[in-house]
């Protein structure tokens, strides 16, 4: 039977809740739980993975560069990838990524895109692994039928999955009334399409970070379904980033162990301090 059959049949045994035989699933080819490849050595030296079928929480206080560490994590990894920008407008994601490509300020690279697309255009076409959604307010069938398009249009599930970011989430309908019940639904869309879904989050202001803030931090119970949770604090220049949950590697829930990174906001670009 060919190996995409025989992954679509395992795809919807899961789905339907149908048990099956440890050798057999091994025999098929397991998805989920793989890690997706290692872009920052101090994430991999640590055992920060973004594993397969799995949610990731990337967490903080408003301004703390989720979007950038994002940004660059996606340009970086080069695995087929489904983005969900709901907080960041298309312009916005345009000028930053055009920024890391021809160290040109973001704020030169937005007029210039505006007054010459076709540039943009050609300088932003090695970045179709990526694919966009913009809605300002998805919803959970949103998200749904936009990871079974993927799948559609281009013949895989995506490997990595971006919401960016959870608050704009529209959760109004339906049984899902609360960000812990939307962080639940991720994780059964990871766990059905074999991706690794990444989530931004925010945290309580009123939680002090040194200068991360701890797991405690996190906003509405979302903090039990991820595998890893990362918080994120921005200082004069450097983005710390610490793994305040991580099941498979370090962790310190404190907050007070982290990997550092220079940030130059005006080219979108992250440069990894300590390996």
């Amino acid at each position: 039977m060919p190996r995409d059959h025989l992954l679509a049949q395992q795809g919807r045994e899961l789905e339907a809740g149908v048990s099956s035989k440890l050798a057999r699933i091994v025999r098929r080819g397991v998805q989920a739980g793989t890690p997706l490849p290692d872009v920052w050595q101090s994430f991999k030296s640590r055992g920060m993975h973004f594993y397969r079928g799995s949610v990731i929480l990337a967490s903080g206080t408003p301004g703390c560069m989720k979007t950038m560490l994002l940004l660059n994590l996606v340009d970086e990894m080069k695995v087929p990838t489904l983005y969900f920008s709901n907080d960041s407008n298309e312009m916005t994601v345009i000028s930053r990524l055009l920024a890391r490509r021809t160290g040109i300020d973001s704020l030169i690279t937005r007029e210039r895109a505006i007054e010459d697309p076709e540039w943009a255009g050609r300088v932003l076409s090695d970045i179709d692994w990526i694919r966009w959604s913009f809605v300002s307010s998805p919803t959970l069938e949103d998200i749904q039928e936009e990871v079974a398009a993927f799948d559609e249009l281009w013949g895989e599930m995506p490997h990595l999955i971006v919401v960016d970011v959870l608050g704009k989430v529209d959760y109004s309908t339906g049984d899902y009334t609360g960000d812990e019940d939307i962080v639940r639904y991720l994780d059964r869309i990871a766990r059905e399409s074999g991706a690794c879904v990444v989530v931004a989050s925010h945290t309580s202001e009123n939680v002090p970070g040194n200068p991360c803030q701890p797991l405690s931090a996190l906003l509405n119970k979302i903090g039990k379904f991820p595998v890893m949770v990362l918080t994120l604090a921005h200082v004069s220049g450097v983005l710390y980033v610490a793994p305040v949950k991580n099941r498979d590697g370090f962790a310190d829930a404190s907050g007070r162990s982290y990997v550092t990174f220079l940030v130059d906001p005006a080219l979108a670009r992250l440069e990894e301090v300590d390996g």
